[in-house]
């Protein structure tokens, strides 16, 4: 494709990352240098595929974070760009506008040993604040706008690393969400997982004094979050019926993607450990101790 080197991915970097180094190494300025034909998204789809030796679908269940973030009930397909957005972050019910984000130290780390540095998926999934290799705070890395134009200049992490503008917002909430989110990621689920989860969010509710309605986990991921922090990374106004509220009075009755998932699991528990223990002890993801060390928590084994 004019304007895009062919470069091989990394593991675990989005897709729209991958379009980013190509198009730093190629020259492209802009999306009229790709003289695309057809749908866009599912040209470049298939361009990044190429580069790899792989399906479009491979790919894009390997570099797009919608189907990281599918329902637990039914595994997705790829149909075209009909099944998720690859390029876009987030996923369904959340913000497609965020801000991506990186770790210096990972960023340092790149640099040293090959030269340059690239985006993770598992640092751009929404609401995310910590990395999960070294537990060090993420910086904002670029604006949401560069992201959707594919800037050649965000290819360029080491400075930006250099002196960041903006960190992630992070609290006590968010750490807890971005464990059970980081622990449900490392695996495909099932239906039975999530009814597995959903029994321990209606015990956690009846220990609170809770009952197990439709609005209740709203409630909960409404006091307890921080209101700005809740509204730059998940859809608040009613959008196909994916909207916040909607989204969490249905994580009960039927299975939901798996970042609705974590913020009902975030709002029941009060301790990490103990959310981390939880999820792990029904062997439905590792803990993630780099979180459990930024937290400050003691480590049990």
């Amino acid at each position: 494709m004019k304007g895009l080197h062919p470069l091989r991915s990394h593991e675990d970097e989005p897709a729209w990352g991958h379009l980013v180094r190509a198009e730093l190494v190629g020259g492209a300025w802009s999306y009229r240098d790709l003289r695309l034909s057809g749908a866009r998204d599912l040209e470049i789809l298939r361009y990044l595929a190429g580069c790899d030796g792989t399906s479009v679908k491979e790919y894009a269940s390997a570099h797009g974070e919608i189907l990281m973030l599918r329902a637990m009930g039914k595994a997705g397909t790829l149909r075209g760009t009909h099944r998720g957005r690859p390029l876009t972050p987030g996923g369904r019910g959340a913000r497609s506008d965020i801000p991506p984000r990186a770790c210096r130290q990972c960023v340092n780390e790149d640099v040293a040993e090959h030269g340059y540095s690239w985006y993770r998926l598992k640092q751009n999934l929404p609401g995310l604040a910590t990395c999960h290799l070294h537990g060090q705070q993420l910086f904002i890395a670029g604006t949401a706008t560069e992201r959707r134009q594919f800037d050649a200049r965000l290819g360029q992490l080491e400075t930006r690393a250099g002196s960041p503008e903006e960190f992630a917002y992070v609290d006590d909430f968010v750490r807890r969400y971005e464990m059970a989110l980081l622990m449900f990621v490392q695996r495909r689920h099932s239906i039975t997982s999530w009814r597995m989860l959903v029994n321990v969010v209606e015990s956690r509710l009846k220990n609170i004094g809770l009952d197990k309605e439709s609005e209740a986990i709203f409630y909960l991921v409404s006091e307890q979050s921080n209101k700005d922090w809740l509204a730059q990374n998940f859809i608040q106004e009613r959008k196909r019926g994916l909207a916040l509220r909607e989204s969490l009075a249905e994580v009960l009755i039927k299975p939901t993607f798996t970042h609705h998932l974590s913020l009902a699991v975030a709002s029941v528990f009060e301790d990490l450990v103990e959310l981390s223990l939880a999820i792990s002890s029904l062997r439905l993801g590792k803990r993630v101790k780099p979180f459990l060390r930024a937290a400050n928590c003691r480590l049990r084994h």
